[in-house]
């Protein structure tokens, strides 16, 4: 639930900010293989790289994300752990 509600919030930011899909898709497809290629570690995030398209909309549905947790008694540092071994 929590990675949807973050989904969703970063998806409205991007739509009424005009920042497409495609774009996001590219940027993300790309540093995939720039991890590949071992220049970004295992537990970064591409939203969170500095000239991610959606830097700021991935940031600000990280803190919504992680409020929420906060309201359902997740704790942040298993959940995370979790999801970033998906």
């Amino acid at each position: 639930m929590l990675v949807a509600i973050h989904e969703l919030v970063e998806v409205c930011l991007c739509k009424e900010r005009g920042i497409k899909q495609s774009d996001v898709d590219a940027f993300d497809i790309q540093f995939e293989k720039e991890r590949e290629q071992g220049l970004h570690l295992q537990d970064e995030e591409p939203g969170f790289a500095p000239n991610a398209p959606y830097l700021k909309e991935h940031t600000f549905a990280t803190l919504i994300e992680k409020e929420m947790a906060v309201q359902l008694g997740v704790d942040w540092g298993i959940y995370d752990k979790t999801v970033m071994e998906l």
